[in-house]
């Protein structure tokens, strides 16, 4: 993607760049800020790396340092991109079209851009699952293993994976791809529901760093937030304004909302289920932070 977009933005290719120049409304009604929402599902699941801890060497230092490049690698590939895309097609152009990535390469290359941006394009699409399958297995065999699903996700094929869990988010993902019931419009608004939700556990999380910095403020840690409590405030309020932005037109952002507030009650309602009725154990119940740290050090003990 950055080469293609570096070809199109040093006019390299065989396209016309449009004579109107680049302009840029950043109000927050109608402007780029609105669509904060949208350009957030571009980051979303560099945390999935964080499961796969146990298989890293080093984690302390390549967790953080992954997270921190991916968001970078993937602002400046998307906004080489963009510009490039907006340098060769109109905004009403690319608005109106389903598949922009692909009017955009065919701009700049022609038939050559459409089969270049069709190897991204699948290329994206197997690392996209190849996460999925490495990084949401090892999440449920996290939670397995701590009693918040069922023991069977806990178990371990001779090669160290949690072949349940990969066989079960195949399974999943398999029956998604091949129904194929749901339009282009059905599918954005499930997408950005799907951020919405993501979104509130972002703001779980930073909430937890200050809590945490407020209760053990003198506890080790293998990787600190700059800057105090800035960033998890600056994060929180980021966070709450995309969900109230996350989309201009008013009638998708209410199916938003809905289909977001309807996957919340069913995750909650399942969660209560759990922790009332199998794991038997309070709601809020809250555990010391050295009673985790003491169990982490056992567990690399055994190893």
């Amino acid at each position: 993607m950055v080469t293609l977009s570096l070809i199109g933005l040093l006019g390299l290719g065989t396209g016309e760049p449009l004579p109107t120049r680049l302009t840029f409304d950043m109000a927050a009604g109608g402007g780029v800020l609105s669509m904060l929402g949208i350009g957030f599902w571009l980051f979303v699941g560099m945390e999935f790396v964080c499961p796969l801890a146990e298989e890293v060497k080093n984690p302390q230092k390549f967790i953080p340092l992954a997270m921190i490049l991916a968001l970078g690698i993937i602002f400046v590939s998307d906004i080489l991109f963009g510009f490039m895309a907006l340098k060769y097609i109109g905004m009403d152009a690319l608005s109106a079209s389903s598949y922009p990535h692909v009017d955009a390469a065919m701009a700049v290359l022609g038939r050559n851009g459409q089969l270049w941006i069709g190897v991204i394009s699948m290329v994206a699409t197997a690392s996209t699952l190849n996460t999925f399958v490495a990084a949401i297995p090892r999440m449920l065999y996290g939670m397995a293993k701590e009693g918040q699903f069922p023991k069977a996700f806990a178990k371990l094929n001779r090669w160290g994976s949690p072949y349940v869990g990969v066989i079960f988010v195949f399974i999943i993902t398999v029956i998604l791809l091949a129904t194929g019931i749901a339009g282009v419009e059905a599918i954005m608004t499930l997408i950005m529901a799907g951020s919405v939700g993501w979104m509130i556990a972002y703001i779980i999380a930073h909430v937890n760093v200050l809590i945490l910095r407020k209760k053990y403020p003198d506890v080790k840690r293998s990787f600190r937030v700059p800057g105090g409590n800035i960033l998890p405030i600056i994060g929180i309020i980021g966070t709450v304004y995309m969900i109230l932005t996350i989309w201009p037109e008013p009638v998708m952002r209410n199916q938003i909302y809905l289909y977001a507030g309807i996957s919340v009650v069913i995750f909650a309602v399942w969660s209560v289920y759990w922790v009332k009725c199998v794991m038997k154990k309070p709601l809020f119940e809250t555990i010391p932070l050295e009673v985790l740290l003491k169990e982490v050090e056992d567990s690399v003990e055994k190893k």
